[in-house]
């Protein structure tokens, strides 16, 4: 898995407009774990930006625009790529993905659940494997 681990603004204006905007993201999705103060740095800078951002596009289609727009999270099998983290089973992609929507305190019944969605592609032999981001027992 490769990602970004900042917004990449440099400018401190774009900076606070970028996390205007994923503040009211973090609040339109009930967020009610922390306040906003206190997961502002993971959803910038932690690894976590990514995420945070395809639910922004999400949450500005859906309650800015009133677009019916829906999310799908792509996410793949067994690149052979050295360096990247590569999980090789949809349930390992489900541990690494529970991690960062904890840093980010998202809960797993957040308001955009039923427009988002989760699909594995194995780069092995191309199946596809859709999956529900849900607690493993």
């Amino acid at each position: 898995m490769t990602h970004s681990n900042s917004c990449g603004a440099k400018l401190a204006s774009s900076i606070e407009k970028i996390s205007r905007a994923l503040e009211q993201t973090y609040n339109a999705m009930g967020c009610a774990e922390k306040p906003w103060s206190k997961v502002k740095e993971a959803w910038l800078h932690i690894g976590c930006y990514q995420i945070a951002n395809r639910f922004a596009c999400l949450h500005f289609l859906r309650n800015v625009v009133h677009v019916p727009a829906r999310l799908l999270f792509v996410y793949f099998l067994n690149d052979p790529y050295q360096g990247v983290l590569c999980p090789k089973t949809p349930s390992a992609w489900i541990h690494v993905l529970l991690n960062l929507y904890g840093r980010m305190c998202i809960p797993l019944a957040h308001t955009f659940k039923d427009f988002t969605h989760y699909l594995c592609m194995d780069v092995a032999n191309g199946h596809l494997h859709p999956f529900k981001l849900e607690a493993l027992e």
